[in-house]
């Protein structure tokens, strides 16, 4: 109840700002608003597309932003993707730490999320890095995936073995979550940047 009571707030100072203030763009409709209240970019600027899509408001599609500052993208919904990989990196950390190679039942488990983890997130993360500009369709990007992360664990291996590291799978996990994070950092910086600019 207090959420609905929130979001008819919110909707009523949208409504109420652009009769005062007549603002050109979403973002100087959100600088408006975040004159006199204190509400998060992120919450506003989908209560405004919510708002555009019924029709209540009349922005035209060139003057619906994306959010601005490169934190309230990062938490936005443009960015679940950079989200979904931290997470599964941690959870297969923990999977790949707490699960003993004895531990029958549970092994399988381990098994699973590693060679999702192997064959998929590395990749991923490289291929979302390298076609931030490009257009490419989620089949194509599955499959490029695939083959960069069978590319990548090679290519780890020969690197911890040319740095004198014990080659372990903790190793190996290891280097590969820091390159999939690495990747996918830069990757989320990149996709921010080019979508401000345009």
């Amino acid at each position: 109840m207090k959420e609905e009571e929130q979001n008819e707030e919110i909707k009523n100072i949208i409504i109420e700002t652009i009769k005062n203030n007549n603002p050109k763009t979403t973002s100087e409709l959100i600088n408006y608003i975040q004159k006199q209240y204190n509400f998060n970019e992120n919450i506003l600027l989908n209560k405004i597309l919510e708002l555009n899509k019924l029709e209540i408001i009349n922005f035209k599609k060139e003057d619906i932003k994306r959010p601005i500052k490169f934190t309230a993208y990062l938490f936005s919904k443009y960015s679940s993707w950079f989200w979904m990989i931290i997470v599964f990196n941690i959870i297969n950390i923990i999977i790949i730490t707490s699960i003993k190679t004895d531990n029958h039942p549970y092994i399988y488990i381990r098994y699973i999320s590693g060679m999702l983890f192997l064959f998929f997130i590395p990749g991923f993360s490289l291929i979302k890095l390298l076609s931030i500009e490009r257009n490419i369709n989620n089949f194509e990007k599955t499959l490029l995936s695939i083959g960069c992360s069978i590319a990548i664990i090679p290519i780890t291996g020969l690197l911890l073995n040319y740095i004198e590291i014990q080659i372990t799978i903790y190793s190996i996990v290891f280097i590969l979550v820091f390159l999939a994070t690495i990747f996918s950092g830069i990757a989320i910086f990149e996709e921010y940047r080019i979508n401000n600019e345009t």
